[in-house]
């Protein structure tokens, strides 16, 4: 029985050795056609998931009847900040980062991914108000430079 438990360990760390590996290429870059058409489907969906959000707050403030009532407004915003808008850009973020550089632009998209990495933890640390404050301006730029389009 020992053996047979030994066995399914030492498969798994093979395994696990191999699956670290990889291939033996360079997988932090990919071509810029690849690389443009996954970051704007990265991209697509966290404005997707803000305009959603973004009905929503809408809507809460309208059935809470609160037009004109800045502390309740506050509130539902920070409430839909910290549930999907936030995760939404962190998510962003992840699948950016994981996406690698397009081939010649590293140092470009280095920049790119620093400048939305400085946007969340603003956001993260000071809520909505950060959130009007930032304007994701120098993201955007970069974006266009990399051949990219991400709005916000």
């Amino acid at each position: 029985m020992y053996r047979w438990i030994s066995g399914i360990v030492v498969g798994v760390v093979v395994l696990a050795v191999g699956a670290g590996c990889g291939s033996g290429g360079d997988s932090s870059t990919v071509t810029k056609a690849e690389f443009k058409k996954q970051a704007e489907a990265i991209c697509a969906k966290r404005k997707k998931e803000w305009q959603s959000s973004l009905a929503a707050y809408e809507k809460e403030v309208t059935d809470r009847k609160a037009a004109g009532n800045i502390k309740v407004q506050t509130e539902i915003a920070e409430g839909l900040l910290a549930k999907n808008m936030l995760p939404a850009l962190q998510e962003q973020l992840e699948a950016l980062e994981e996406l690698g550089a397009p081939e010649g632009s590293e140092e470009k998209a280095e920049a790119w991914l620093a400048s939305l990495t400085k946007n969340v933890k603003e956001i993260e640390e000071n809520g909505v108000e950060s959130l009007v404050a930032t304007t994701f301006q120098d993201f955007e730029k970069q974006s266009k430079d990399l051949g990219v389009s991400c709005p916000f």
